[in-house]
C-alpha cells in the first residue's frame, strides 16, 4: 500500500468513527484537516522478519490536543471494530504505530481555527507566514472534546 493510501484510509477511518460516535462538528473537523493533516508514518523493517514496526512522525504545527483527539478516534475506532470479545472482522488487522521522535516534513494544513495549531509553532511565525497559512482570527475553533462515557 502506498503512503497516500494509508493516510486516505486512516482520515476515513477517523471520519467514520466521528460519524458514528463523536459528533457532525467532529467529522467537519477531521474533513477540514484533510489527508495533509493526518500523520504519516515510517516503517523499519530492514531484516524483513516478523511484522514491521511503523513510527509517526510528529506534526509540530499541529497542536498536542487535536493529535490526542486523532488517537482517541483511533481507540474508538478499533473499539468498534474488535468490540465482540476482538473476534476479528473482515480486513487485515491494524498495522503497530508507535510514537516516532522524528518531526514530518510535512507543510501545515491551512485555513484551520487557531487552536488546531500549536502554540509555540505558530508563536515563530510572522504575518507573512500567517496569511499563506490562510489564519482566519474570525475561525470558530473547534470543540476538540469526547464525551467521557465514550473514553471509559
Amino acid at each position: 500500500m502506498s503512503i497516500d493510501t494509508d493516510v486516505s484510509q486512516l482520515l476515513n477511518q477517523r471520519i467514520m468513527t466521528a460519524q458514528r460516535m463523536v459528533s457532525p462538528q467532529a467529522v467537519r473537523m477531521i474533513e477540514q484537516f484533510g489527508v495533509s493533516g493526518m500523520s504519516t508514518d515510517e516503517s523499519e523493517h530492514e531484516a524483513a522478519k516478523g511484522d514491521p514496526t511503523y513510527f509517526v512522525l510528529n506534526k509540530t504545527w499541529r497542536a498536542n490536543r487535536v493529535t490526542i483527539f486523532f488517537r482517541l478516534l483511533d481507540s474508538l475506532y478499533l473499539h468498534m471494530r474488535y468490540s465482540n470479545e476482538w473476534t476479528r472482522s473482515q480486513g487485515a488487522w491494524p498495522r503497530f504505530r508507535a510514537v516516532s521522535l522524528r518531526d514530518s516534513v510535512s507543510v501545515p494544513t491551512p485555513g484551520l481555527p487557531r487552536n488546531c495549531y500549536d502554540d509555540g509553532w505558530f508563536r515563530t511565525k510572522n504575518d507573512f507566514h500567517l496569511r499563506n497559512l490562510g489564519f482566519n482570527q474570525k475561525l470558530k475553533c473547534f470543540d476538540l472534546s469526547i464525551d467521557e462515557r465514550l473514553i471509559k
